[in-house]
């Protein structure tokens, strides 16, 4: 069972759509610990329960977790954990086919995190984390295999298509030369400007 000081904890349930209500949710929570676990308790009358922890990699200690949050990230119906650490490396673990939560993605921004929470802000449809720093920057983590999901579905402009815009293009810049020498022909040569200044002092 992990060990450590309690720094974060954040309500939890593995699908999205249950608990069904808030006083469930309320009773199972996900704890961010300073050995660099975290883990699901559900508060039942008599007392806590323990159901699982996660967080280490090969059973090697990490950083304390220092802020959590969970958030259907992959739109399975299936909540993820994104956490942030001591040392500002930010992880995202996913529940896989053995249902316990396995390490998807890590980085580290070299720098102190203020918050972390998730939602659809860059492109509709699409969830991302968001992390602030001390700093004041402001940085989103997208999943890259639904981005690419979502860029094959819009529609691809047809190559034909494109020819006719060029074509179009090059008319309408010819046309202008067309009309810049014919101005050019209609003005002497020897034609210069006057200016009120000068007709006033001739």
């Amino acid at each position: 069972m992990a060990q450590g000081a309690v720094n974060c904890l954040h309500p939890f349930s593995k699908e999205v759509k249950a608990p069904a209500t808030k006083s469930q949710l309320d009773k199972t929570m996900v704890f961010g610990l300073s050995d660099g676990t975290f883990v699901n308790i559900m508060f039942e009358t008599d007392k806590p329960v323990f159901l699982w922890s996660a967080g280490l990699e090969n059973q090697k200690r990490k950083a304390g977790i220092s802020l959590i949050k969970v958030y259907d990230f992959q739109s399975r119906g299936i909540n993820d954990v994104a956490v942030v650490r001591d040392d500002s490396t930010v992880e995202i673990f996913s529940l896989n086919y053995d249902q316990e939560y396995e390490l998807q993605y890590t980085t580290n921004i070299n720098e102190g995190v203020t918050a972390i929470d998730a939602g659809q802000v860059n492109v509709p449809g699409l969830n991302e984390f968001m992390i602030s720093t001390y700093s004041g920057k402001i940085i989103g983590y997208l999943d890259n295999e639904e981005v690419n999901k979502i860029e094959s579905k819009k529609p691809k402009e047809n190559p034909k298509d494109m020819e006719k815009k060029i074509k179009a293009l090059r008319a309408e810049i010819d046309k202008l030369k067309q009309n810049v020498d014919q101005l050019k022909a209609e003005v002497p040569a020897d034609a210069s400007v006057v200016s009120p200044f000068q007709r006033q002092n001739s």
